[in-house]
Formats: C-alpha cells, structure tokens, sequence
C-alpha cells in the first residue's frame, strides 16, 4: 500500500495517520530493525527512516545525538537499504537523509533500490523544490514519492511549487528551526495548516515539536497526519516503554467530527 493510499485508508477509519520517526542505527543497527519490526506491529501507519549524517542541519540535538551514535556503529545509507530489505516491511517507510549521501550512492540506481527494499517515500530536507523537479525530470524514481517541507515562513507562491513536485504528502514543519520535542505549540500552528490546506493538493502531515497526545488532539482536525520523532528518540535512549508510548500516541487520533477543514480536500 502507498501513501496516498495509507492516507484515505486511514480516513475512512476516522481518523489521523501516525508517522513515526526512528535513526538507522540508533542505538545499534540491529537494535534500530528490531525497533522498526515493532513499530509494524504496534500497528503505526508509516514509518520514518532517518539516516545518519555529519551535518543534519535540519536535526535538532536529539536526533543529532542519534545520527552521531549511529555513524559510530557503522551506520550508512547503503547498508540501511541492504538491512531494511531483509526485514520484509509492509508498513510504508519512507527514508530521510541529505543529498550528499544520495549522490555518493549514485541517483540512478537509489530509487529502484529503495522500492525493492520497502521504500515509499523519500525526504531530502537539504534539497531545494528545484532540483527536485530537475531530479525528477531526469531520471526514473521508481514509484518513490517525494515528501517536501513547508513552514510557517513559506510564502504561499512557494507552496503551491512545493506541492506540484511533491508525491506524497506535504510535511508541514510547526515552527521555525531545528527538529526537537517542546512542551508547548507554536500558537501560530493552527492558522498555519488552515492555510495550508486551503492552497495543497497533498496530504498534510505535521512534525518538528510535536511529543505529546494533547499535541495531536490540538492540531488533528486540521492535518491528515502527525510525525514524531525526537521524542521517540529521547524514548529509546532512556529505554522507557516505547509500546506504551505508542499507544497512548493512537488513541489520539481518532477525529470525531468529520466536519474538519481536512473533509473539503479531495
């Protein structure tokens, strides 16, 4: 199943898509396939394979933490695809890296190799929308969607590029800065995604600060997904109940009122 698909399958139960974000490698490579075998099973609806780098810019300390952790353990793009194969996902996983690991791995091959291995999706934060769609134009990406970011400066020109090369879902970033678990929303969250949804194509998934299931019960009515990651993060690393967690994440997504500003999107 795609991700388009994922997301009207979720829909019509009522409710969100959760996205849950994890490190290859993190915090050892066999540990980070065992963490993503469970996520399947706890039943969360895509998940979300960040791939260590040197120089994350759009990672906050937490997953920076995470990446340098994972590099020590000889983590790496090709082996995360070579791994991530053997384990026979269903669940969508989508890859997150930088270019330059792309490059280094060759951008005519990666796109077949990512779908053979259970790949449907890839975020490249560090790559503007332009050389996406040159990317695109040039070579086959084998049924790989493009996941694009947009955030709360985006001007809405910007947006609508964004969103005619991206195949996906459209990964609204809450706040300005680097990834990282907050206490508290950007109050200027909600106009945001109104906004937003008002201008896309694309689902619309939230991510950058969102840790709690208050989060998700403030935003849901406005979003077609959440994305969770450092404090997924902060969880594996201090070896708390990550089902449990989980858990208390999905009985918050549940939309009682199908009269939300998602229901006037096709």
């Amino acid at each position: 199943m795609g991700i388009h698909e994922k997301f009207k399958e979720v829909k019509k139960e009522g409710r969100i898509a959760l996205i849950v974000y994890i490190t290859f490698g993190y915090p050892s490579v066999g540990e980070s396939l065992d963490i993503l075998k469970l996520l399947e099973d706890l039943g969360v609806d895509m998940i979300e394979v960040g791939i260590p780098f040197s120089d994350p810019v759009a990672d906050g300390k937490t997953i920076q933490y995470a990446s340098e952790v994972a590099l020590r353990n000889g983590a790496t793009l090709r082996k995360a695809i070579k791994e991530i194969d053997k384990l026979r996902v269903n669940t969508p996983i989508i890859m997150m890296t930088y270019y330059n690991p792309v490059l280094a791995y060759g951008v005519d091959r990666i796109f077949a190799d990512m779908k053979e291995a259970g790949f449907y999706g890839m975020i490249v934060p560090d790559l503007p929308v332009e050389e996406v769609a040159k990317l695109k134009a040039r070579t086959t990406t084998d049924g790989i969607d493009f996941i694009n970011l947009v955030t709360p400066v985006t001007p809405d020109s910007r947006v609508r590029l964004i969103d005619d090369v991206t195949d996906g879902f459209i990964y609204c970033v809450s706040l300005t800065g680097t990834t990282g678990a907050r206490d508290r929303l950007n109050p200027e969250l909600i106009p945001f995604l109104k906004k937003i949804q008002k201008i896309v194509k694309n689902p619309v998934a939230v991510g950058f600060g969102i840790s709690k299931p208050e989060h998700i019960e403030h935003i849901k009515k406005y979003a077609d997904g959440v994305i969770i990651g450092s404090r997924i993060i902060e969880a594996i690393r201090s070896r708390e109940n990550l089902r449990e967690l989980i858990k208390s994440y999905q009985k918050a997504l549940r939309v009682e009122n199908e009269s939300d500003s998602r229901s006037s999107r096709k």
